[in-house]
């Protein structure tokens, strides 16, 4: 096998709080991710000189610090030899969107070069790689629904009590999530918060019982525009509205014809789409 391709799916936080600062500099987290149907795709094909990366559309992307560099430098590290190969990156997930798809590209090149060069890592020396390379990272090795501790990277399978069509909303610019959880430090007094999503989850019933993100507060403050997408949507008459991550895309829960109603009705220099929750992570074409 000399080439493969991967799709890489989006993912948007149910729940998102914020427990404490660690004294390596991360947060302390409890989160529940909901992968969905928007992606990327990528192409790996095995080359004798070294890796080089190609967006399509988006020649910014195409630099040393993308993750999907550093995951194949983490792996040529590991087995001791370079693992050379030539990447095709064609963007559908928004970047900088709060939806993962940075960490999502990172998981696909642990996994693609695994299957391509016949690696035979297990699944725990890819998880453990992936955290290496970024808090969200591990979830996309996995894909579903899941309730992430720690920094994210503690996964567990959770089923949900509902399931409705999603449509994200992006006002199309970046947020820097390192900006915002810097600000969001700045609220953090007293002891560790002790997390509550798990016993959530078990008398829940609907959308508004679970949906919930610490940190619209703060990316609204800094990016007012992010408080423009939510009220926008509320206005329109979505029920279940939250931002994912640090942002700037929001979302909405709801039935089908809602969702296509509203989308009809947003501004025409947003990203809008409707898309489902999915049950899977990287999967090959």
């Amino acid at each position: 096998m000399d080439s493969i391709r991967v799709t890489t799916p989006a993912k948007v936080n149910y729940f998102l709080r914020v427990l404490g600062r660690r004294t390596d500099g991360y947060h302390e987290l409890e989160t529940l991710f909901q992968a969905v149907g928007i992606y990327d795709r990528i192409t790996f094909t095995k080359s004798g000189s070294p890796s080089e990366l190609r967006v399509p559309n988006r020649p910014e992307l195409e630099t040393p610090e993308n993750l999907i560099i550093w995951a194949i430098d983490k792996l040529s590290a590991i087995v001791g030899k370079p693992l050379f190969v030539n990447v095709t990156l064609e963007k559908g997930i928004p970047v900088g969107g709060g939806l993962g798809g940075g960490s999502s590209d990172a998981a696909a090149a642990l996994v693609a070069l695994n299957e391509l060069y016949d690696l035979k890592l297990s699944r725990e020396t890819l998880h453990s790689t992936a955290c290496e390379l970024g808090a969200d990272v591990p979830f996309f090795l996995h894909g579903g629904a899941a309730i992430g501790e720690g920094i994210g990277e503690r996964l567990t399978d959770t089923p949900l009590p509902f399931s409705y069509p999603i449509l994200l909303v992006n006002p199309g610019f970046q947020v820097s999530t390192a900006r915002v959880f810097t600000e969001f430090s700045k609220t953090l007094t007293g002891p560790q918060k002790t997390g509550r999503l798990i016993d959530v989850l078990k008398t829940a019933k609907s959308p508004s019982d679970v949906l919930h993100n610490d940190l619209p507060a703060v990316t609204e403050r800094l990016w007012p525009e992010v408080a423009w997408v939510r009220q926008k949507l509320v206005s329109l008459g979505a029920e279940w509205v939250l931002m994912s991550g640090s942002g700037p895309t929001v979302f909405a829960l709801g039935e089908q014809p809602l969702l296509e109603h509203i989308s009809g009705l947003l501004f025409d220099n947003w990203y809008s789409v409707i898309t489902e929750p999915i049950e899977h992570g990287i999967r090959f074409d």
